[in-house]
This record gives structure tokens, sequence and C-alpha cells, in this order.
């Protein structure tokens, strides 16, 4: 089948916008963010079972001899370094390996013949049985933070008996070969007890990929294990022996991968000896499986750096408008595989002084510090994806998808002074392109980096609150109002004209004056909260009164 040539996949410019009344923020953001990575890989994988009766390769006694004295090392050269057009490996002859002292040691006998060889990985009546079974690459992160894929199991025994399904035919666990397993009692004890195990089997892997540079792919166990790349061999741990590990930089194989173009990928294992079985694989490579996964497009800055500020008072309910423009991308034009869903994945975090009126369609959640204190408010799209679907055309000519614009719009009310920030990397921003017959998981890490912070700045109103006039020797109550809902932090500080007015009681919010002389006297108050202060002040008319008998 000729394969296409892929088109590099184009970084999407993303600009995110936040809108208060008067003022647009817009705030740049670069490629680097944790995106929402598969929580797993799902490789079909065929299982042939076998025995010694039906063929002679399996539990032969002649090999382990060969194994224990060469130190159970892995054989390589017992295949071809090319799979056969029916995309199987093929038998070359006796291996080699190299002894302790790095000196090469060859004529290695560990498969009896090309016919025995050629009946792994095919199907043969009377000859072995075959199951699929499915191996999950689960997401985890190394060290430094860097995501891959890994399956991991130091009892890989995948056809027991007691793992059979309906319909499902083998030749059964080995009775007379008892090994230690590991089991929960009925009390939840865990114990070691000995059991029959299914022994003497292969497993075939077949997928494919894009290769994008820096992937890595790893496998631990026994016994024989050949990966092949693009038909080629780049793995060769043949033979019968303990747990042995290689690893592989895919940049550093001399097979002519070239960036942005989708390969093949073969893996073919064998158990061939009691009483161990090992199976790892760990690897950073984007494989494309029959799953309807996802791929992540990231979004980075094309224009420079923006500084804005906005304002509002508290009690304000402003909007928020995060705008995407419209976008087209260049996509990798695949075989058999089209995009029938493409979503908009978004979400944001905001301070605690912001308190969310419309979240636009956005699952509102708490963002709790260490001890459980609320601090904020994130907003994410829903879990479906479906009220993000995002409205696309495919130019039929040149293949490009365009993405339409869209915007999301919530509402917030301001409820304390201040001065609040939004960060551009509390805001991630992405689009995932679903595939109806498969996909090419991505692993795309890193943060949404911008040179600002937005300011939302936040004041307050206050007045003063008392009688208009009064006369000469009255004591009159007078009380700051704010549109503040607590204020417990807030501080008071009142004036008073003293040719006209004495402060008789001060009471923080309220204070008690007495009038002390005719004329026009102010009352004036500074009220700090968070480093905002506003000021109020009041004319108050004083009078002389005159009590006539």
């Amino acid at each position: 089948m000729r394969r296409k040539k892929l088109g590099l996949l184009t970084v999407i410019a993303l600009l995110v916008s936040v809108m208060l009344p008067s003022f647009i923020i817009t705030i740049p953001v670069n490629a680097n963010d944790d995106l929402d990575l598969p929580e797993k890989v799902v490789f079909e994988a065929t299982i042939r079972d076998f025995t010694p009766d039906t063929n002679p390769d399996f539990e032969n006694r002649n090999f382990y001899n060969n194994a224990i004295r060469i130190g159970s090392k892995a054989v390589k050269g017992l295949v071809q370094d090319e799979l056969d057009e029916d995309g199987k490996p093929v038998y070359k002859g006796p291996g080699y390996y190299r002894d302790d002292y790095g000196r090469m040691r060859d004529n290695v006998q560990m498969i009896t013949s090309a016919e025995t060889f050629s009946q792994w990985y095919r199907d043969v009546e009377g000859v072995n049985r075959s199951v699929k079974r499915e191996i999950e690459l689960k997401l985890d992160y190394d060290k430094n933070n860097n995501p891959y894929y890994c399956f991991s199991d130091d009892q890989f025994f995948p056809i027991d008996d007691d793992v059979l399904r309906e319909g499902e035919e083998t030749f059964g666990n080995y009775k007379d070969k008892l090994v230690e397993k590991e089991e929960r009692t009925g009390s939840g004890i865990v114990e070691k007890v000995r059991v029959s195990r299914n022994f003497h089997f292969t497993t075939e892997i077949e997928s494919k990929f894009m290769y994008k540079g820096g992937e890595t792919f790893t496998f631990i166990g026994d016994d024989d294990v050949w990966v092949f790349i693009d038909g080629k061999l780049v793995i060769d741990i043949g033979g019968v022996h303990g747990k042995v590990e290689e690893k592989i930089s895919l940049d550093d194989l001399d097979i002519g991968l070239e960036k942005g173009k989708i390969y093949t990928f073969h893996f073919f294992h064998a158990e061939r000896h009691t009483v161990e079985s090992n199976f790892t694989i760990q690897t950073t490579i984007d494989f494309y499986t029959e799953q309807n996964h996802k791929m992540n497009l990231m979004a980075r800055n094309e224009g420079g750096s923006y500084d804005s500020e906005a304002s509002g008072m508290v009690g304000d309910i402003v909007e928020l408008k995060y705008v995407f423009p419209e976008q087209e991308i260049e996509l990798p034009e695949i075989e058999n595989i089209s995009i029938n869903r493409i979503v908009f994945n978004f979400e944001t975090n905001l301070p605690r002084g912001l308190e969310v009126i419309d979240s636009g369609g956005l699952i509102k959640s708490d963002i709790l510090d260490e001890r459980g204190n609320i601090i904020g408010t994130k907003l994410r799209q829903p879990d479906s994806g479906e009220d993000f679907d995002i409205d696309y055309e495919v130019d039929p000519v040149t293949g490009k998808y365009r993405i339409k614009k869209h915007e999301i719009t919530i509402k917030v009310r301001l409820l304390r002074p201040g001065a609040y920030k939004i960060n551009p990397e509390d805001i991630i921003a992405n689009y995932s392109l679903y595939y109806s017959d498969g996909a090419i998981v991505g692993l795309h890490k890193g943060h949404y980096i911008a040179d600002n912070n937005v300011g939302i700045n936040v004041r307050f109103r206050a007045r003063i609150e008392g009688p208009d006039s009064m006369y000469v020797g009255q004591i009159v109550t007078y009380t700051v109002i704010t549109d503040l809902e607590d204020t417990t932090d807030t501080s008071f500080i009142w004036s008073v004209d003293e040719n006209y007015l004495e402060i008789v009681e001060d009471n923080g919010e309220t204070i008690k004056v007495k009038a002390v002389g005719k004329g026009e006297g102010k009352i004036s108050v500074n009220v700090g909260l968070d480093g905002i202060n506003q000021e109020a002040e009041k004319t108050v008319n004083i009078m002389w009164v005159i009590d006539i008998q």
C-alpha cells in the first residue's frame, strides 16, 4: 500500500481576550502547556498458544542448556533484518552473543528451523491456538515530569485458564509446572501460593505512528523480543533468557525516518520457558491505534506583549470574554482516517474576589489551598465536550481545515476591592481533533507563558448617611455606607470641621458629633481596604435655636 506524505502540523496562533467595560485585555500565550493527554494507549495483541508437543522451539532442553552456558544472555542475529511480504519475521540461523569481555561468540542455536519458526506468528491448525488480548499502556510521568506510556507485568500470563472468555480455546495450563503467584485470601491478606500457569505462547502487536523526533521505546522482560519499524529490525533480544532490557532512541536509528511521516510498527514476543514471564513496555512514541483518541493542537503567541488594566466597582457585574479567532490548520493526510469532530478544550482560574454569576456553560468548581480554604474558582468545559464542538469546514482543494471564530463569555460580580491578576499560565486552551477510525495519540506537554499579567483594579463606593442640618449643642450620629459585604478588615478615619463640629464618639463605621458653632460644617471619612482608599464627604447646616417660652 502506498504511504501518503504527511504535511507537518501547523501550530495554532491563539489569542485570549478578556474584555471589561471600556477595556480590552489581550493575553499572548506560548505553546508549552500540559494538555489533556489520553490516559492510555490500547494495543490489540494476538496471543498464540503452543506446547512442546506442537512446536519443538518451546521448552526445548537443548536451548535451555545453551542459555545456561552463555549466562542467560540475549542472542542476536536469529532473524533477518527485514520482515517478509506478510509482515512476519524470517529465521536467519544460529545467533551470537557477547561475553563478559565484549567478545562476540557465534553459532548459538536457539531455534530448530525456519519451518518451526514460521509457525510462531501465523495461525496453524493443530500447532497453535490464537486469542486476542488488549494491552493497555497507561499514561505516566518521569522524574522530570515528562509524559510517557507504560505497561508492566512481572507475571505476564494473558491466557491462563481462569481468564479465558467465551469461545476462546487454548491448550490449557501446565498442571505439572507449579509457580508462585500472589493471591488475596478471604481475609484480605496477600499470600504467595503455587499454581499452574499457561506458559509457551507468542505475542504479536501491529500499529502505526507518526515520527516527530525525540521518541524512545524500551522493552524489559523475557524471552525473545523483536521490534521492527518500517519493516526494519531495531530491537533484537532473541533466545531463552532471563529479564533483559533494551532501549532505543528513534533519532539514533539509521533506517531513514523522516519527521512528519507515518511508519509501521511490529512487535514480536515469545515466552518459551518456565517459570518466569516478565513483560514491560515504556515508550513516548505517538501510536496510531484503532481507537477514537484525539490529537491536540497547541497554541502559541504570534504577536508582541500587551499590558492592560481594567477597573470596576464592588458589586458591579462585568463580562470576561475569551475570543478565539478563525484558524486554518494544515493536517496530515492519513489513509482511511477522517476527522469527525473538533472539540475546543478550555480551562481558566479566577481569583476569590470574583463571583461567577453566569459561567457561560462552563463547569464551576472551587479551588482549594492545602488547608482546604477556597482561594478561587475553576471554570472548565463539560467532560463530554458536546457544548464546545467547534464549527469547521474543509477546503476540498487544499484539504486544510478552517475552524470558525468562537467566543466564551462569562459574567462575574466584583466582590472585594484590590488588584487582581488573571495570569496567562492559569488559562489552558487547545483544540482536540477526534478521528473516526483511529488516532495519533499526542504526547504534548508544557505551559502557556506570556510576558505580562492582566490586572483588574476593583474599587468600592462610600457615602455618609445622617441629617443634613442640626442645631448648636445637638449631638447627631453619622454612618458611612459602603457596598462592601464584609468590613472586618476595613479602616475608617473620620474628620470634621472643628470650627463647627466636635467628635464625641468614634465607633469606626459610625460617629457621634456635637454642633459647636453656627454655619456650614463638613464631615469626611476615609475608608481603606486591601490597599484601596475611598473618601466620602458631607456638608451639614448648623443653626442657632431660640427657645421662646
